[in-house]
């Protein structure tokens, strides 16, 4: 059974896929025989999936200046390659990536869980968890008949018992509350919060380009069937683009500059009068979802003590979250719904997963938030300086292709999200950081250095990475447009 607390189609933010989610979402479709899900793997097949699924093309990662001003930008190219950084993720729009419009694309998986075999409750609240000789007992109360009588609420409520919890909730977790497990923020180098919606009307940054004369000749995709992020000294701005004509777009910055809701219309104002380009693109934007005002979150950073024990796991929604810097967030959660099914498939017994592998669930799960958060991290230690942004991006995109190297090589490899533990690679990280650390102390600014200089510290990254990168990042003659980095599982 599965129980949810509000009723599909509901608002939710979370909705880009990458080369890593659709390999395993492919490999589990394939694995449990979930044909219904399939075409959700290709952005090509997505768009026809069903006429009320909305999703949008991800052909790969744009990232600009949120400072740049196009007008006066748009003749110099050496100033034009300062300010864009555009990594592409597949050779095609068909065997692209996807943005899922996640109201819809919920209510399709919803959709999917009876012909499963699978039951849903929705608009439902769940409570009073009790272990049990190795079973759970709890309580669901339907909200419609928890605005009534005590007494109405009382009689509408059951029971239900269970073998196994499992918790896809998020940081408001009732069962993690029930268990008494200490939530914290602490220890991430990751610190952020976030505001954000849907909006109609959003301009596309390649329109904006075009009026200004700007060249795209050499981008390797149309910069806005992307992940399109605009970075700001103070943080960075999504943008994903749906095919119904609705935009995604959400601020995350540090929690101190985070507003309270009710100050959150009049921030989000202030905010883009501080970004003239920024501005032109929402100049006849309106705000669709969610209702009264912008969605806030005032720190998106949370980590749990345990992730697992003998008959209940968390999954990523549930156990911890960095940033959606790079779309980690439908990626990781698929790899680890994967490694979970195939516990639970390995016991013939029909039996729950074995204490070795609750273990690993546990400990795997810390380790993978730790590796994110090291990623996004760098990211975030360099947004006061676009150029350097550029390079402490490519340890994310190393990380990525080699996850998907790996499973391409075997399809029975199973290494941990984005190849954390895979040595070699953590080998290479740890060099890139002490060589960014090391630049980074000389306390220059790359966005007012000559190309030359910039040049020669990239060559110095790069040297680092050249063990395992097989995309040819930070290649001089490539940079900051690559068109040949997509993933195995993409090419062709």
């Amino acid at each position: 059974m599965v129980f949810e607390r509000q009723r599909h189609p509901r608002f939710a933010i979370g909705e880009s896929s990458t080369p890593t989610a659709d390999l395993v979402l492919e490999s589990l479709c394939r694995r449990f025989r979930l044909d219904d899900l399939l075409p959700l793997c290709r952005y090509g097949s997505a768009r026809t999936l069903a006429p009320e699924v909305i999703v949008g093309p991800k052909r790969g990662f744009t990232y600009v200046d949120a400072q740049v001003d196009p007008a006066a930008s748009a003749a110099d190219p050496s100033e034009r390659r300062r300010r864009e950084l555009l990594v592409a993720a597949s050779e095609s729009l068909e065997q692209g990536d996807t943005h899922w419009h996640r109201a819809s694309v919920d209510a399709y998986l919803a959709r999917s869980l009876a012909p499963n075999g699978v039951e849903l409750q929705e608009g439902c609240e769940v409570g009073n968890f009790r272990s049990i000789a190795d079973r759970w007992r709890f309580e669901v109360v339907p909200q419609d008949a928890s605005v009534g009588s005590e007494r109405a609420s009382r009689s509408a409520a059951f029971a239900v018992e269970a073998d196994g919890i499992i918790d896809a909730s998020g940081v408001g977790s009732p069962f993690v509350r029930a268990l008494g497990l200490k939530t914290s923020s602490d220890r991430f180098r990751t610190r952020s919060g976030a505001v954000f919606g849907h909006v109609e009307g959003w301009r596309p940054w390649g329109e904006v380009l075009d009026e200004a004369r700007w060249p795209r000749t050499e981008h390797p995709f149309a910069c806005d069937q992307a992940a399109l992020h605009r970075v700001a000294d103070d943080g960075w701005l999504w943008q994903l683009a749906f095919d119904s004509g609705v935009t995604s777009v959400g601020w995350c910055v540090a929690p101190e500059a985070v507003p309270s809701v009710e100050r959150a219309n009049d921030w989000w104002n202030e905010r883009l009068a501080r970004f003239p380009s920024i501005a032109a693109q929402a100049s006849s934007a309106r705000r669709i979802a969610p209702e009264g005002t912008w969605g806030v979150v005032p720190r998106m950073q949370f980590r749990r003590e345990r992730n697992a024990g003998p008959n209940w796991w968390l999954l990523p929604s549930a156990a911890g979250f960095v940033d959606p810097l790079h779309s980690s967030g439908i990626a990781h959660a698929l790899v680890v719904i994967e490694r979970l099914g195939e516990h639970f498939a390995a016991r013939a017994d029909r039996l729950l997963p074995d204490a070795r592998a609750t273990a690993e669930h546990d400990w795997m799960m810390t380790a993978e938030i730790d590796w994110i958060d090291r990623l996004v991290g760098l990211g975030y230690r360099s947004m006061h300086d676009f150029r350097e942004f550029t390079l402490a991006s490519m340890p994310y995109f190393v990380a990525a292709i080699r996850f998907e190297s790996l499973r391409a090589e075997d399809r029975t490899a199973r290494p941990g999200f984005l190849a954390w533990n895979d040595p070699s690679l953590r080998k290479v990280i740890e060099r890139f950081e002490q060589e960014l650390s090391a630049l980074q102390a000389t306390g220059g600014r790359l966005d007012q250095a000559d190309d030359a200089t910039f040049d020669r510290l990239a060559a110095r990254l790069r040297s680092t990475l050249m063990p395992i990168d097989r995309a040819g990042l930070l290649d001089p003659a490539a940079h900051p447009y690559y068109l040949r980095s997509a993933a195995p599982t993409k090419q062709g």
